[in-house]
Formats: C-alpha cells, sequence, structure tokens
C-alpha cells in the first residue's frame, strides 16, 4: 500500500515544460523524438490527463507530445485476444467481445 503523504507530495510537484506538440501520425511523432535527440531535450508523453504521482510532468523544461489525436484502433483479434492501437487510443467497455 502507498503512503497517501507519498501521493500528496507527489500531485503538487509542479513543472515547466517549452512547448507542447500534438501530432497526427507516427511520422510526426518520428521527427519530434529525432529533433529533440538532436538538441539533447527532455520529451514527456501526454494521454489522458491522468498523472498519478505526477510522472508525466516535465520537471526542467522539455517537450510535453500530446499523443490525444493518435487515437486509432489498429486491429482487434478476438481470437487472441489482443488489441494493436495508437498511443492516444481510448478503450472502451464493448470495443473487444
Amino acid at each position: 500500500m502507498i503512503n497517501s503523504n507519498i501521493i500528496s507530495e507527489l500531485e503538487s510537484i509542479e513543472g515547466k515544460c517549452d512547448i507542447v506538440i500534438m501530432p497526427g501520425t507516427a511520422e510526426e511523432v518520428q521527427e519530434i523524438v529525432k529533433i529533440a535527440n538532436k538538441y539533447k531535450t527532455p520529451l514527456v508523453p501526454w494521454v489522458s490527463g491522468i498523472n498519478f504521482g505526477s510522472i508525466a510532468t516535465p520537471r526542467k523544461g522539455g517537450i510535453v507530445v500530446d499523443l490525444r489525436r493518435l487515437n486509432r484502433v489498429i486491429e482487434v483479434n478476438d481470437d487472441d485476444m489482443y488489441a494493436v492501437v495508437e498511443g492516444g487510443a481510448v478503450i472502451k467497455s464493448g470495443v473487444c467481445n
């Protein structure tokens, strides 16, 4: 069990990013990663707004990559019980029967 005091401390962490980018394709994400790597800039992925423990909070600047536009379900395989989705996909009840 996680101590509630620790959770409170983590949730109160403030961060700062330099820019937020909302790519719409995997190719755009690749370009963002290449540029960030070239300039040694941290990347922080962000999807749904749930940020338990502030793990998706840039501490000292960097790029927040908002993946919500990458929301397609590519494949659902009921027989083998798996789905292939993009990073911003939200799985709703009833998608996999």
